[in-house]
């Protein structure tokens, strides 16, 4: 009984993460791996098209419909349920970006992830050609307050702000 409970209580240990092995340039597994890889860089492709083409549609039109809200023949309520409706719009496309920023960041770990299985002394040429040249690395730029993300995000809520701003003032 005492055995039991002592079994419980010991913490089993977890198994380290099994060892990617690159398969062989002949082999069909090797064509598979950069099918994958090269998918993993048009998904990439993809949400950065998506983010910018909602970006502008976003700006576009919330300019556009600004300028009906600061319109002086425009009823009170009418500039602010429109000034309102910018705003959360805009605030929707700060949302809408965040996620695509998340999508993007997981098809480029996966294609690196790929490409370190199949090429290690890729990778390190890589590297090396990058510290060289002062090539900032998407981890480096993970903290950079100037990615395109947040600069999109930035335009959107500034957007948001002097919207509510001027239909409520």
């Amino acid at each position: 009984m005492e055995n039991a409970n002592v079994d419980s209580v010991v913490k089993k240990k977890k198994k380290a993460p099994a060892e990617v092995v690159a398969p062989r340039p002949d082999s069909n597994e090797w064509d598979l791996y950069i099918d994958y890889w090269r998918l993993q860089h048009e998904r990439v492709a993809a949400h950065e098209g998506s983010r910018y083409q909602v970006a502008a549609f976003v700006l576009a039109g919330s300019l556009v419909a600004l300028g009906f809200v600061t319109d002086d023949s425009a009823a009170g309520s009418a500039q602010k349920l429109g000034g309102a409706a910018i705003a959360a719009i805009n605030l929707l496309a700060v949302l809408f970006i965040s996620g695509e920023r998340r999508w993007i960041k997981i098809h480029q770990n996966r294609s690196d992830a790929v490409l370190r299985s199949l090429s290690p002394n890729l990778i390190k040429a890589q590297e090396d050609v990058n510290r060289r040249w002062k090539v900032k690395t998407r981890g480096d730029l993970r903290h950079s307050l100037l990615r395109s993300s947040l600069i999109l995000s930035y335009m959107h809520a500034l957007l948001a702000v002097v919207t509510i701003w001027l239909a409520f003032a």
